[in-house]
This record gives structure tokens, sequence and C-alpha cells, in this order.
């Protein structure tokens, strides 16, 4: 059954939801409205859909977030509609949308923003208001000491500064196709600090190593790794702990300036495990010294995450809209180590009638300017090395 989709002056047709509004509490052009919509109605469609909900007919509102900067970042939403209600964030981070948080039978911790006051989305759960003179938390209402807010900047979301060096492609298409698989509904995303470039094989292993503490509960002791979102899971943004794990592998691996091998990745991450009780093991997805695409896809389908090497690989971006997509390249040079947690076929009839099919492994890259995004295969990037993950 196609159901009517109306979003602010746009009109489009969904499967099993029906928006039947969403109104702007403000407008800014740095932040891009169309696209935090789209991003706030696919991940609504995708978990009702993993539940095989109804029809549902959800209205929502929405504002606008700011970083601590006071630069606009995103939105806010907050939805209503049969029994569903609750709310969902969703921001610019790293020059892409992304519903960072959702909750169902949950208030909008804002409230209604007062006059003069600045609604701030800092981290995770991390709810500001701003007044030109000081932040409070948005729950309490208490006045945050400097030094939290200090740190709270250290690592907080901001909104995009300087562009970054991307290749922009445009694919225009009368109809396409997608054959994907992903892990989790939001990946690890452990990355390194613009001056840290060696420890990217340890920071990939802790992505791994965070991925598996959700079913071996003590590689990574007293720590949730995410939550489950109905039948799907989110993995928690990178903390204290995450950090602790990078630099507990850099030991183990015997990591230097110069960077980690594969053999002391392997090495190190079987003495992480052992230590914790648990056995590590892989398997190589490279056939005659060449990545073989459909070995790695049937790992990942076994819910095996990959451990990937590359030099030199580009990272993607992928901005969909009706009948075209936007496809960012980022080009970077060097060695590098990222975390696969799921790939991506896409098949286009492209408007002239031809065929063409773009395939992505899903990756956590370990960067800071791009922390999760997609490497094609097909796009100046060498995979040296493969390994599929287990550990039990």
């Amino acid at each position: 059954m196609i159901k009517k989709l109306t979003l602010v002056l746009i009109v489009t047709t969904l499967l099993c939801i029906s928006f039947s509004g969403i109104t702007t509490e403000f407008a800014y052009a740095e932040v891009s409205f169309k696209e935090c919509d789209e991003v706030f109605i696919s991940t609504i469609q995708e978990l009702l859909d993993s539940q095989n909900a109804d029809n549902t007919d959800i209205q929502a509102d929405k504002i606008l977030l700011y970083d601590m900067d006071i630069q606009p970042l995103g939105f806010l939403y907050e939805f209503k509609g049969n029994d569903n209600s609750g709310f969902a964030v969703v921001i610019e981070n790293d020059k892409k949308y992304e519903c960072v948080e959702i909750y169902f039978d949950a208030q909008n911790p804002y409230g209604q923003p007062e006059d003069n006051t600045y609604p701030v989305y800092a981290d995770t759960m991390k709810y500001l208001n701003y007044n030109g003179d000081k932040y409070c938390d948005a729950l309490s209402g208490n006045k945050l000491p400097q030094s939290t807010i200090e740190t709270l900047k250290t690592k907080s979301y901001k909104s995009s500064g300087e562009p970054l060096d991307v290749t922009k492609e445009t694919i225009n298409y009368t109809y396409k196709s997608k054959d994907k698989h992903n892990l989790a509904f939001s990946i690890p995303s452990i990355y390194a600090s613009v001056n840290d470039k060696s420890n990217c094989v340890p920071i990939m292993g802790a992505n791994i190593i965070q991925f598996y503490d959700r079913y071996c509960t003590e590689l990574i002791p007293n720590y949730t790794p995410g939550r489950p979102i109905g039948t799907l899971y989110r993995y928690n943004a990178p903390s204290n702990e995450t950090a602790s794990v990078v630099n507990i592998l850099a030991q183990k691996m015997g990591t230097t300036s110069i960077g980690t091998s594969i053999d002391q990745f392997e090495e190190g991450m079987k003495k992480y495990c052992q230590e914790k009780g648990y056995t590590f093991a892989y398997t190589s997805c490279m056939n005659n010294k060449q990545f073989d695409y459909s070995v790695a896809k049937q790992q990942l389908k076994s819910n095996r995450p990959i451990a990937l090497f590359v030099e030199p690989y580009t990272i993607e971006t992928i901005e969909e809209s009706e009948n075209y997509d936007n496809i960012g390249h980022s080009f970077m040079s060097g060695t590098h180590s990222m975390a696969v947690f799921g790939y991506l076929d896409i098949t286009y009839t492209l408007t002239n009638g031809q065929k063409r099919t773009d395939s992505y492994l899903q990756v956590a890259t370990g960067n800071s300017s791009i922390k999760n995004g997609y490497c094609k295969l097909s796009n100046n990037t060498t995979i040296d090395e493969a390994l599929s993950i287990s550990i039990t």
C-alpha cells in the first residue's frame, strides 16, 4: 500500500508510513532541512519495518539545534503517531547527515525553547541550553561549571568548518536497487585525534573489540557497548573505556611512531582476547593476493567484521535523492587500516538506459574527518590484506 508523505513543501511517496506534517521552528540556510528530514524519515521507516509495524501515521515537529560554538548543527524531531511517540536527533556530522539518537516513549529533553536561549547538542545524551552567558543542563536547569564546559568542548559535535578535499559525482538514474548487509544499525566509530596518525591499527582493533563486546561481555569490563533498538543495535560513541582499549592494544601490538604491522595486529589481538578469556581467530578474504569480495560478503553475512589494510584508499559518502545520488570521494594516501561492518551494492539504470553497479564496504575509518563511510572497491583503493575476525 502506498501512502502520501507531506514534508514541508515536498511531496513524495513512501510505503507504510504517512508523515502528515513536519513543521519548522527556525530557518537557517547552514543546515539542510531536506537532508535532515530525509534521514529522520528513513530512520523511522527502517525501525518500523524491522518490527513489521502496521501502517503508521506520524506527525513531527522540529527545533534547530546548535553546537557549543552556537553554530547550526541539526534538528531535534519530536514525533507522535498511533502508539509511537518520542524524539530523534539528526545532525550534520563529518560532512554528512545522520540520526545520532532516537527514542520511543521519551520526552523532548529541551522542552519549549525560551526566547534568547539556544538549544545546544553537545554529545550523546548531553542536552544543554545557552542564553548568552552560561550553559545549563537542559533537563535539570543547573548551570555547568567551567571545567565541565571545557571538557565537553574538546569532544563535542561541531558544525562543519573548512570543506573536506573531496571530488563530487552525481549519478542520475531512472531506477536503482540495493543489496546490502550491515552488522549494526549504528556501527562503532572510534577514531584518531588529528595529531595521532600512527594508531590506526589499534583503533581498528578497538572498533572490532567494541563490536564483539556485545556478545563477549568481558572484553571491555564494566562497559555497555550499545543498546538494542527493536531487532537492530546501535553502538555507543567513543568513550574513556574505548580509548583505554586503544591504548592497551597499542601496547600489546608494539605500535610505534611508524605504525603497526599485520603480524603485530594479529598477535596483539590474540593476547588481548586471551587475557579476557576469549579466543581470537581470523580468516583471510584474499585470493592470490587479490581481495575476494564474495568471500568478504559471506563472512559479513556470518556476523564477522573485517580488518582491512589498505594503501592508498578512498572514502565515499553517499547522499541519496529522488532520481539522483551525490557521491563524495575523499582520496587518502599512505597505509591505513579500517574495520568493515557491512557491504552495499547499488545497481543503477542510468538515464541513458545503461546499467551500472557500484560496490562498497561500510567502514569505521578511524579518521576524525569522516568517522564512518564507505570504501568503494573500484576507486583508487588497494587492499593489502583483509581478515574476517572471530572472537568467541
